[in-house]
């Protein structure tokens, strides 16, 4: 199984082979192609300086003008990836393209 990434705004062509229990190919002409998002993740790279705040950050999201954001994480003294995984939409209910595409990436700086 191959694995590779769409961006926004790319145009990509998809092809894909069904068989049936025989091998046989399965006619897909016609067929909708869903597409769902299992979840999101908020990404920064970051690092503490030696004697100025912040020490910690949160992510999150901003959807409507409301700020989700994660507990307060500790900075690594030495640069490091931090993450912040959100399964659900904390709008309520789960994730959709569209949310998705309307929502802002979040991080707030704290002490």
């Amino acid at each position: 199984m191959a694995n590779f990434v769409i961006k926004q705004g790319e145009a990509k062509t998809l092809t894909l082979t069904v068989t049936d229990q025989n091998g046989e190919a399965v006619d897909l002409t016609g067929a909708t192609l869903a597409l769902a998002v299992k979840a999101i993740q908020v990404q920064a790279f970051c690092l503490k300086g030696a004697f100025i705040d912040p020490d910690r950050l949160k992510l999150g999201v901003r959807i409507d003008n409301t700020d989700y954001l994660s507990d307060p994480i500790d900075l690594p003294v030495s640069s490091l990836l931090r993450k912040h995984i959100l399964n659900q939409n904390p709008a309520g209910g789960n994730w959709t393209v569209d949310a998705v595409n309307n929502a802002r990436l979040a991080l707030q700086a704290v002490n």
